[in-house]
């Protein structure tokens, strides 16, 4: 049973990452937890923080079958055991008021990925397809380049409670799927010159590059507290250390050791960013002064800044030639994708397989990652920090379906 669990979890490492891999598109919104009451707020409490009352979930019968596909059972004790290993890891990252949503949704995702990975060894199985040492040897390498940050191969084992030779033979059913997937995958149409030609227009918006400039800064902050003394010796020390890196201070290490924003480590540098990122007197510095020049001391909400502008990017629309092969990698992929599901769907449609009611939600939807996205640089000192992300519970997922543009 222990085998088969931690099977699940490297099927995402070794199957579907390795597979079919690409962006995500949003997760369907989290059913609310059974047992969670609802909360009624008065509308003028709109945007506060209210508290969220979860009663405890009912206990469950871990031997009670929760889905089957031709025979093969999935128990509640099964599903618990995958939840509960979440929990210990990253259950700490998830909000407590969101955490029954998001078990509850782990759970959903549990019960599909163990549909779709019967469904996968079955046809593996019948397809005879072998499975040589070599196939295994890599696939341990390839788990060991994935792991845990400050985790080794040997404290997962023992996490899991299995010996190398029980992953080696769990290995091999997980081999069989990737590689029958990966042969599926290999016999859709590559997109057209028309599709690609198609894409680009439609999506041409997609392709712009804003103007966009790349600056450092060195912050002297302004205190909330600060009355008009304190402001102006602020000012008159941000008036000083300008005058040194006009005189020819390196501006790197000046930062490094007077700013007070959290860029200092980096010497004060913010990267690149379009228009409306920053506040606006940083923004109307920054985007008006020329290349290398030390800009005049700037005052905004947070304080007293020096500037430094490094490079500067005009507004472009990037050209078919100039994407073309990424176009023509996420075609690909969305086909891949879509081969993928239909395939799923052709397999339930020949197995017996019984789940709790599915709430209107297809299969798959739950399994739909979003995609990891790169954080645009914010404002210096921030006012407004970002809500805390909820992480998904590390279960594997087939292909999600792709975003709708590809390097947006």
């Amino acid at each position: 049973m222990k085998t088969r669990c931690l099977g699940y979890g490297l099927v995402g490492v070794i199957l579907m990452a390795g597979v079919v891999t690409g962006c995500g598109k949003k997760e369907a919104p989290p059913a609310p937890a059974p047992s969670a009451p609802v909360v009624k707020v008065n509308p003028a409490d709109a945007g506060r923080d209210l508290p969220v009352v979860a009663l405890p979930a009912a206990p469950r019968d871990p031997a009670k079958v929760v889905a089957e596909v031709d025979g093969v059972k999935l128990t509640e004790g099964e599903i618990d055991t995958q939840i509960e290993r979440w929990k210990a890891t990253m259950g700490s990252r998830v909000p407590p008021e969101q955490l029954p949503q998001v078990i509850e949704q782990a759970r959903r995702q549990v019960m599909e990925q163990f549909v779709v990975k019967t469904l996968l060894t079955q046809a593996a199985n019948a397809a005879s397809i072998s499975v040589e040492e070599k196939d295994i040897d890599e696939a341990l390498s390839e788990i060991k380049k994935r792991l845990p940050e400050g985790m080794t191969f040997d404290e997962i084992l023992k996490r899991e409670n299995v010996t190398l030779s029980d992953l080696r033979s769990n290995l091999v059913s997980e081999i069989r799927i990737k590689k029958l997937v990966e042969g599926r995958m290999g016999t859709q149409v590559a997109p057209t010159d028309a599709e690609v030609k198609a894409f680009y227009e439609t999506q041409k918006e997609s392709f712009q590059q804003p103007e966009s400039v790349h600056a450092r800064h060195i912050l002297i902050k302004n205190d909330l507290k600060d009355d008009e003394a304190a402001r102006a010796a602020n000012k008159s020390k941000a008036e000083a250390l300008r005058t040194k890196l006009v005189a020819g201070a390196d501006f790197a290490e000046l930062a490094r050791t007077e700013s007070q924003c959290p860029s200092a480590e980096r010497g004060g540098d913010l990267g690149s960013f379009p228009r409306g990122q920053m506040v606006p007197a940083f923004e109307s510095a920054a985007f008006s002064q020329e290349t290398n020049a030390i800009g005049p001391v700037v005052e905004t909400v947070f304080g007293y800044h020096i500037i430094q502008v490094l490079d500067r990017t005009k507004a472009s629309t990037q050209g078919l030639d100039q994407v073309r092969e990424k176009i023509v990698t996420f075609l690909k992929r969305q086909k891949d994708q879509e081969g993928f599901w239909k395939y799923i769907e052709e397999l339930k449609a020949k197995a017996k397989i019984t789940l709790p009611e599915e709430d209107g939600m297809p299969m798959g939807a739950s399994m739909m990652m979003p995609p990891p996205q790169s954080e645009p640089e914010p404002a210096p000192e921030a006012a407004v920090p970002a809500p805390t992300p909820v992480p998904a519970p590390p279960v594997p997922a087939p292909p999600a379906a792709p975003a709708p543009v590809p390097g947006a």
